[in-house]
């Protein structure tokens, strides 16, 4: 099964799709977890590869049960391809500023080419956040409240949960 998870880069992404993976592997089966574009990519000035066709490879590559694939700049073919299969995915809303913060933070990166990563980013995110089968989960500076978040994100995809 390939579950998705879109976001701007950061913290709040990767948090989403670590609470994803965690939530895959209580089915049966080996879960793989695979970020496309890579931040490195994403920093650098050479033509990124369109997710579904990064998609595919990553499925050819993997012989796992369960794929969670965290989309950084989920393009209009990926949302449109979702909408019309009635996928369920998480979306990952920051606020753009804390994205760069985190990317800085985390990668020696040029402020410059940050900024245009998380622009890059920006408007594939929010269009797919009010898609049909989209569950937004929104970041801010105080942080989320997590019991909740990954109790609706089990929710949304129907995994059972336990009172631990």
């Amino acid at each position: 099964m390939i579950f998705f998870s879109l976001g701007l880069p950061g913290r709040l992404a990767e948090w989403c799709d670590a609470v994803l993976a965690r939530l895959a592997s209580r089915l049966t089966g080996e879960v793989t977890l695979t970020t496309w574009p890579p931040l490195t990519r994403m920093l650098g000035y050479d033509p990124i590869a369109p997710v579904l066709d990064q998609l595919a490879l990553s499925l050819v590559e993997t012989s796992t049960a369960h794929l969670v694939f965290g989309a950084r700049q989920p393009d209009e073919r990926l949302r449109a391809a979702l909408t019309a299969m009635n996928v369920r995915f998480v979306v990952a809303l920051d606020d753009p500023r804390c994205a760069v913060v985190d990317i800085l933070g985390s990668t020696n990166g040029d402020l410059r080419a940050v900024t245009r990563a998380i622009a890059n980013s920006c408007p594939f995110v929010m269009r797919c956040a009010s898609s049909p089968g989209a569950i937004t989960i929104r970041g801010n500076r105080a942080g989320i409240d997590a019991v909740d978040a990954v109790a609706a994100i089990a929710r949304h995809f129907d995994f059972p949960l336990g009172d631990g």
